[in-house]
């Protein structure tokens, strides 16, 4: 996973949250999300998961996705992901362009505050212990 810092958009709360798809969490967090995402695929969800400097993105049903202190949940607009509980202005449409340009090959881009986080879409993960040793 990648990090570029040159999107700068502001950010508002959002009236109505999107149906989260992933969870991000970054340095302290991430270990509270590897141990709740690992009970997740313990329990029989499908997960996908990424790794990358600080990052831990997780992704999922809205359902089955892990909750951890510290993290922040995604949702799917303009295909990015975004927290699902604030809105960029300009709006995500409009950012897209520049965010997949700083993306290159990369499928998955991720739009937060002060960052954009990019990646392969990653393949669903069949045990955790596949995640523990992603994280590790």
């Amino acid at each position: 996973m990648t990090v570029s810092d040159l999107i700068r958009p502001a950010w508002h709360d959002r009236e109505t949250p999107l149906e989260a798809a992933a969870v991000v969490a970054r340095g302290g967090a991430v270990s509270g999300l590897a141990r709740s995402a690992q009970a997740r695929l313990r329990a029989g969800a499908t997960l996908g998961a990424a790794v990358g400097g600080p990052y831990l993105v997780v992704i999922g049903d809205d359902v089955n996705l892990p909750w951890s202190d510290g993290a922040v949940y995604l949702g799917w607009e303009a295909t990015m992901l975004v927290p699902t509980t604030l809105e960029p202005r300009p709006r995500t449409a409009l950012l897209t362009a520049a965010a997949r340009r700083f993306a290159g090959a990369h499928d998955l881009v991720i739009l937060l505050p002060h960052m954009v986080l990019h990646t392969h879409n990653p393949r669903p993960l069949t045990d955790a212990g596949q995640l523990a040793r992603l994280v590790s």
